[in-house]
């Protein structure tokens, strides 16, 4: 399972994962999977950063460390605000993919350049 699909699944199913469901416990959830993966050289630790990176500039949020627990504030419950956050998460990773294919093709294009 990718992490993306790891977060619509926590998302989708907040109870299947936590005590309450709660938004608070599925951030608390992701974090400390995030935290654990980077042990394993899972890159999901650095993932969620850029997408903290990526949301606070999206959104204008003052902090970009936590940008995703502002979700919370900002949506009237908890399933709005998860259902949100798995909608980001995904755009997120195809806005990413897009530009990880721009900048592969660009590399490909240079190097055939250069080629004799």
């Amino acid at each position: 399972m990718i992490f993306c699909e790891l977060i619509e699944a926590l998302c989708r199913n907040p109870g299947q994962y936590t005590m309450g469901g709660t938004f608070e416990e599925i951030v608390a959830w992701i974090e400390g999977y995030t935290m654990n993966a980077r042990r394993h050289r899972n890159d999901a630790r650095f993932q969620l950063y850029r997408f903290n990176n990526w949301l606070a500039s999206k959104r204008n949020y003052s902090n970009h460390i936590v940008a995703y627990t502002y979700l919370r504030q900002t949506y009237a419950n908890d399933s709005e605000a998860l259902a949100e956050l798995a909608r980001l998460f995904r755009e997120f990773v195809a806005e990413s993919e897009e530009v990880n294919k721009q900048s592969s093709s660009a590399t490909e294009e240079a190097l055939e350049a250069d080629s004799p």
